[in-house]
């Protein structure tokens, strides 16, 4: 974990994790992470000019570990019961 210094006001809980850590934490893959991240469920952090250092907020990210999680392909819409 990093202690937030710079942009403690955009961080809610004070500490950043990397993909790597917060993938840990959820029990998935880094691209996932990513993922997740783009569809704006954690606030993500770019800490290079490259893009490539990518940091989420912890408070976020144990959030969404508590959050149950659905897994499969959704059903449609006409799929009868």
């Amino acid at each position: 974990m990093i202690p937030v210094k710079k942009i403690v006001e955009f961080a809610t809980s004070g500490y950043l994790v990397s993909t790597d850590e917060a993938a840990r934490m959820l029990g998935c893959s880094r691209s996932r992470v990513r993922q997740i991240a783009r569809a704006k469920s954690v606030r993500q952090f770019k800490m290079s000019e490259s893009g490539r250092a990518v940091f989420l907020d912890l408070g976020d990210v144990r959030r969404l570990a508590r959050e149950p999680r659905t897994t499969g392909r959704p059903r449609s819409s006409n799929a009868s019961d």
